[in-house]
């Protein structure tokens, strides 16, 4: 498995928020994905990116939060 990831941020008040597009090579075709992550404060973060698997032609949405405390 190879996996490559560009990502591109900026500071917000308190936090970051930051734009990310991805690939992963898998022995059964490439994974691709585009999103991004937000996180107003350091104990709280949200991402979301969207999937398309290239061999299989299928589409996903990966939602993903934590909270730390």
């Amino acid at each position: 498995q190879t996996e490559m990831e560009i990502g591109y941020g900026f500071a917000l008040k308190n936090g970051e928020a930051r734009s990310v597009m991805g690939m992963t090579k898998l022995p059964r075709g490439m994974l691709m994905r585009l999103g991004g992550e937000l996180r107003p404060w350091e104990q709280f973060s949200l991402s979301a990116f969207g999937l398309a698997h290239a061999q299989e032609m299928t589409l996903g949405l990966h939602v993903q939060g934590a909270l730390q405390y």
